[in-house]
């Protein structure tokens, strides 16, 4: 790990895929980046839902279910929470993998996911003297993907004719930076709200007393939206190990629901300036307004081409890409 990597990340101001019908389902997605920042979607499918939809209705499953769930990433260094945040973002609860290629401390998907820097929104910068935290919290609200019986072969009769355009015409690197390195087969959109905290943690902590004390750090932001991360620890205890940490940073945003987009004014002790109505957002959020919140299946950009030449290509292109993008 270097001690600064600073990955840049694409700032982005609305939700494009928000049709309240097949959102983003068919569109690429870009791993390497952050999944709740629509920069790192393409601007256009791959795949021609509406017109698959007409064929083989029964193929895409539509679930509008309303689950609210959690995700807490925690790390004693920037690469040790970025290997959390890519094994749980990358493979489900019984341990298949979500994202095609993914491997177990191999390379990280998803790496871009924590801004550090409130005062900067275009640069990310992580730095190996820091210990991380995120707390995530999701209101999904429709789940959207394509059935087991929608294997490769039918999908890829039924790519948009831009896609398949560019494919002819393009060069590798400008598809990959047009439609990222997988294709999302299964998505989830919803809203979720996003707490970050860095800070320096006595250097003669071990690695897991690092990890308990940057949560016990992190859930005294969280606390306003009524989540305890500590409830082991009285207040006392939580004030003694915050106040033992230097140089720290929260952040807070929304996204999804009519706050998305919305930065949280969060103070260096991590009180909140501004009093936060979880409920109310989470009963905001809609299929009109939503975020994409979790990716169920996505798998490489270059298994839709059928030209073996420009497969390879691409396929190189992607390796490339995701190896340039690590930390």
């Amino acid at each position: 790990l270097k001690s600064d990597s600073e990955i840049l990340s694409k700032g982005n101001s609305k939700l494009s895929g928000g049709d309240g019908k097949w959102d983003l389902l068919g569109y690429g997605l870009d791993a390497t980046g952050d999944m709740l920042d629509l920069a790192s979607v393409s601007d256009a499918p791959i795949i021609d839902v509406e017109k698959f939809d007409n064929d083989y209705h029964t193929r895409i499953d539509l679930n509008g279910t309303i689950e609210g769930t959690f995700g807490l990433y925690v790390g004693y260094s920037a690469l040790d929470y970025l290997n959390d945040v890519s094994n749980t973002k990358s493979f489900d609860g019984k341990g298949d993998v979500k994202i095609a290629g993914t491997e177990k401390g191999k390379e990280k998907n998803f790496s871009a996911s924590l801004k550090t820097s409130s005062s900067n929104q275009t640069t990310n910068t992580y730095s190996s003297k820091y210990s991380y935290a995120t707390y995530e919290a999701y209101q999904r609200v429709k789940r959207i993907r394509f059935t087991g019986d929608a294997d490769m072969q039918l999908l890829m009769q039924y790519l948009t004719p831009e896609f398949i355009n560019n494919i002819a015409t393009k060069n590798a690197d400008d598809l990959v930076k047009r439609y990222g390195t997988h294709v999302m087969l299964d998505i989830s959109i919803g809203g979720c709200l996003r707490f970050n905290y860095r800070g320096v943690v006595s250097a003669s902590s071990s690695t897991q007393e690092k990890k308990t004390k940057v949560s016990v750090g992190l859930g005294v932001s969280v606390l306003g939206i009524g989540v305890n991360l500590s409830p082991d620890k009285s207040k006392e205890e939580i004030t003694k190990i915050t106040s033992e940490t230097s140089d720290k940073e929260y952040t807070g945003k929304y996204y999804g629901g009519t706050n998305s987009g919305q930065s949280i004014s969060i103070d260096k002790d991590g009180r909140t300036t501004e009093n936060i109505n979880f409920s109310s957002w989470q009963q905001s959020v809609n299929d009109k307004n939503a975020a994409l919140i979790d990716v169920g299946r996505a798998v490489f950009l270059y298994d839709f081409i059928a030209d073996p030449v420009k497969k390879a290509l691409v396929k190189a292109a992607v390796e490339k890409h995701i190896k340039d993008s690590q930390p």
